[in-house]
């Protein structure tokens, strides 16, 4: 009875091992990051889907690492449009728009930390 567990699990985790699929990116932006000079209103970003299918895109911005809701951000900046489909092989411009909330004026602000 024992050898039969032993070989159930062994084809049970063989057949999950054959169930993986591999991830890649297929949405991505154009850049490694992107560079808001003070006085600007806005700046559009590029993504581009280098996939054979379509993607429902959500975007948002945040500046807490432990975040991952998009209704909790403080960010100083918004994403516009937040939601958007992709067509295969298609780019989609975003905006990103200061709301007006402080940054610091002596210094670069880098996304990713807290001010």
């Amino acid at each position: 009875m024992s050898r039969l567990i032993k070989l159930t699990q062994t084809f049970a985790l063989t057949l999950l091992a054959f169930s993986v699929n591999p991830v890649s990116a297929s949405v991505i932006m154009t850049g490694t990051r992107v560079i808001y000079p003070a006085q600007a209103q806005e700046k559009t970003v590029q993504l581009t889907n280098q996939n054979t299918l379509p993607y429902i895109v959500q975007m948002w911005i945040d500046n807490d690492p432990d975040n991952n809701e998009p209704q909790n951000t403080t960010s100083p900046f918004i994403a516009n449009p937040q939601i958007f489909r992709i067509n295969p092989n298609a780019g989609q411009t975003v905006r990103l728009v200061f709301t007006g909330n402080r940054l610091a004026k002596d210094r670069e602000t880098l996304g990713g930390g807290k001010n």
